[in-house]
């Protein structure tokens, strides 16, 4: 028997030396005397109550042996056993008790200081928070548990449709932004007096070098749109419009009518002139007027897979149809506006009327107060490439 009047369930073993001292009986937990009593729920046997939530360092006796707590014993909230038990140590043989027991004992004095307290009890409120997360998680619905694991299927499915695409026009497209077809251009901005005049189907030996005369006399700039093949027989006349200060433009090989012929044969086409012109002058042409002023959709994206520029007119002075020198110089007069772009024709047939009316019609533009630009400077646009 004990001092307490219990049994004592520590054996003397002086008597017996084969057998070591049985340290398994460790101190129960005393009902607790800080936190209320309370009943137990009724899925918890009748013996359980609050127990006394221990802190490391606390001293007890039990049976005749002295313990030091060295792992702190917390309650969990519906007082059911805890699953994080106190460690005792004998202070007699220095061995470590798990504690489990749960009988009624003496509680010792508290011997411990108010700051150790307060930290034992932070550590215990974290081992709590803990004891919580983790039997929450053990309680997450199904739904819970699919929300956030990745879906299998989802993830082939996604690899299927990247390695392997439906074979769509959509699919067959470049990665690449589509090229854009060529816009048509029929005059620039109506807000500054600026006229461009522009010569078609040249380079001609009789009546281009009389147009340039006129124009460098006149200080005057204009935008020649040539043949491919015209600059092949008169490589001077184009290096000349170059060297003159004016601009070099494409206007096909050989003057067809590009929505009645084939894809590859209009890019043919504006390759040929392009890199004849290039060869002559070292010029690599950004503007092109088509023959006739003639496009259609195929046109307009063979002309946009090679960035060109498609500029037509507002203004046509009609001499190709053998208008007299006056009647050209009317017809200009009558019709151009801020931004126009005036038709007219260096080549292709008798261009004499064009070549006597030239200088009473740039006079007289300059007397209404246009300035006369080429076709590049009276869009913005760069000449070449």
């Amino acid at each position: 028997m004990n001092n307490n009047g219990t049994q004592d369930n520590h054996k003397d073993q002086t008597n017996k030396p084969d057998e070591k001292k049985d340290t398994t009986q460790q101190p129960p937990i005393p009902p607790n005397t800080n936190t209320p009593e309370k009943k137990p729920t009724d899925s918890v046997k009748t013996d359980w109550k609050a127990y006394h939530d221990y802190k490391v360092g606390d001293i007890v006796t039990f049976n005749g042996t002295t313990y030091e707590c060295i792992q702190a014993h917390s309650s969990l909230p519906n007082w059911q056993p805890s699953i994080v038990p106190a460690l005792w140590k004998p202070i007699a043989d220095n061995q470590t008790h798990h504690h489990h027991n749960h009988q009624k004992y003496q509680k010792p004095a508290n011997t411990e200081p108010e700051d150790k307290e307060q930290g034992l009890l932070e550590e215990i409120k974290r081992l709590m928070k803990k004891i919580n997360e983790y039997l929450a998680d053990k309680e997450k619905t199904p739904a819970e548990d699919t929300q956030q694991k990745p879906n299998p299927d989802e993830n082939k499915k996604t690899n299927t449709d990247e390695n392997k695409q439906p074979n769509t026009d959509e699919n067959k497209k470049p990665s690449t932004s589509p090229v854009q077809p060529a816009t048509v251009i029929e005059n620039g901005p109506r807000t500054a007096k600026r006229i461009a005049l522009t010569f078609d189907d040249g380079p001609n030996a009789q009546f281009t070098p009389q147009v340039l005369d006129i124009l460098k006399e006149q200080k005057a700039k204009a935008t020649f749109f040539v043949l491919g093949s015209s600059v092949k027989n008169h490589p001077d006349l184009a290096k000349r419009i170059v060297d003159d200060g004016h601009v070099i433009a494409n206007h096909s090989w050989n003057h067809p009518h590009l929505p009645q012929i084939a894809k590859k044969d209009v890019a043919k086409e504006l390759d040929r002139t392009r890199d004849i012109v290039k060869k002559v002058t070292g010029k690599e042409m950004n503007l092109m007027r088509p023959p006739y002023g003639e496009v259609n959709d195929e046109v307009l994206s063979t002309l946009g897979e090679r960035n060109l520029s498609v500029i037509k007119w507002d203004v046509d002075t009609e001499d190709w149809k053998g208008k007299s020198p006056e009647e050209i110089v009317q017809t200009v007069i009558s019709n151009a506006q801020n931004g126009s772009i005036i038709l007219m024709h260096d080549a292709g047939g008798d261009r004499t009327s064009t070549v006597q009316a030239l200088r009473t019609l740039i006079s007289q533009l300059r007397s209404q107060g246009y300035e006369l630009v080429t076709v590049n400077q009276l869009l913005g646009k760069p000449a070449y490439k």
